[in-house]
């Protein structure tokens, strides 16, 4: 049975998540100190995203959890980090094995992804403004996946629109590591691509310098569709060749 085409909007979402390591189900512990975060933008609880976003909008009732959730929507943020400590967690402050189970339970109720789909539509409006401005039709999906993750790390796009220059986007590639120029000086370029490769060497040119490389190759293997981004290989061209 051929798989269903995603949406664009799914499409943005499903490769900055690769990227960030995070899906609708994940979870991560009380490592910097906000209890846990969880789901496809680590909402927590010491800022109160996980509240604002989702448990504000459901009937925490209806939920199989080891104990009654209500404090976390009903304190302010700081109290409801200390009653989750006080509950959720064990005295090593790892989340507790029946808690972790409920919580990834109650991410993946799919009126639980909607909420979290909903979060990330402020995202997906950001990029359709970047896009725009680098003269991208909404439909275009690389240029949409690029303008995403752009929204998602940084927000503001900052540059003017360049010209789809081959000479100069094939030197800004052999300008950030041999592994990656490997992948990518081979690859039969469009006019889209290589605007996206100039524009992603411009706006990392934005970034404070210890992060331009991170922040440049991230681009660029979605400008690209390959590329090595902390050691991982990701390989999107079957995705945008979908839409083709």
């Amino acid at each position: 049975m051929k798989e269903q085409k995603l949406s664009i909007f799914d499409l943005c979402l499903k490769i900055t998540s690769t990227f960030e390591g995070a899906d609708f189900s994940t979870i991560t512990g009380n490592f910097d100190g906000m209890g846990m975060s969880v789901g496809i933008l680590q909402f927590n609880i010491g800022t109160g995203s996980l509240q604002g976003y989702i448990l504000n909008h459901i009937n925490p009732m209806a939920y199989n959890f080891p104990l009654p959730i209500m404090p976390l929507i009903k304190l302010p943020k700081d109290q409801g980090l200390v009653w989750f400590k006080d509950n959720c967690l064990d005295v090593a402050g790892k989340i507790k094995p029946e808690w972790r189970k409920a919580w990834k339970e109650f991410l993946v109720r799919p009126e639980v992804i909607q909420l979290q789909k909903k979060a990330c539509d402020r995202y997906f409006q950001r990029a359709k403004e970047i896009a725009g401005a680098l003269g991208f039709s909404h439909q275009n999906a690389r240029a949409m996946a690029w303008a995403y993750d752009v929204a998602v790390q940084s927000w503001s796009l900052g540059i003017s629109p360049p010209d789809p220059n081959r000479e100069q986007a094939l030197n800004i590639l052999s300008l950030y590591g041999p592994e990656n120029f490997m992948l990518w000086q081979g690859n039969d370029l469009s006019n889209d691509q290589l605007k996206l490769i100039i524009a992603s060497h411009l706006r990392a040119l934005k970034c404070r310098p210890q992060f331009r490389n991170d922040f440049f190759i991230r681009k660029c293997t979605i400008a690209v569709g390959t590329g090595i981004v902390h050691k991982t290989r990701h390989d999107f061209k079957k995705l945008f060749t979908e839409y083709l």
